[in-house]
């Protein structure tokens, strides 16, 4: 926020109005990481399940695959589990409060509070962030550690049938 100049916002209220779009950026932005997670979580949960259909005897990539898998669900519930941050406006009751207020002095209590809130998103959404990244990578580990797996039983088994008529 140091590059706010009087220039840029004329008043506090057009710094409050840039600052509450900023604000629901960062409230769009969790909502997509989660979503996102939730996708991945997905997706892994049913290669999970399919783990022990197509491998009756696990090999080394099945391993890899099972070990990738919860690594990454571990990092979903990881991110799950990261919450939003306070409210710009905590209680009803402080609305009734405000009304009392000047204009002035109103922006500049909401600014301060849409400040700390949307910093507070910030951070949350950044560690988010870095969750899904290991969340995306072990997933492609994982799944490339099944088909390949499941490839290399395929050609194992086919090797073994024409070998043995």
């Amino acid at each position: 926020m140091a590059n706010v100049t009087k220039k840029k916002f004329p008043s506090l209220k057009e710094a409050y109005e840039e600052l509450r779009e900023m604000y629901q950026y960062e409230k769009d932005r969790f909502q997509n990481i989660e979503n996102k997670t939730v996708a991945f979580l997905t997706l892994n949960a049913i290669l999970f399940a399919l783990i022990p259909v197509f491998y009756k005897e696990l090999n080394l990539f099945g391993l890899i695959a099972l070990a990738f898998l919860g690594a990454s669900i571990l990092c979903s519930f990881k991110v799950l589990y990261l919450r939003n941050a306070k409210r710009p406006h905590e209680k009803y009751d402080d609305f009734y409060q405000n009304a009392k207020m000047n204009s002035v002095d109103l922006n500049d209590k909401f600014l301060l509070a849409y400040i700390e809130s949307t910093n507070q998103e910030e951070r949350i959404n950044e560690d988010k962030t870095k969750w899904l990244s290991w969340i995306v990578a072990c997933s492609i580990v994982a799944w490339i550690a099944f088909a390949l797996g499941f490839l290399v039983k395929f050609v194992c088994l086919s090797s073994y049938a024409i070998s043995f008529p």
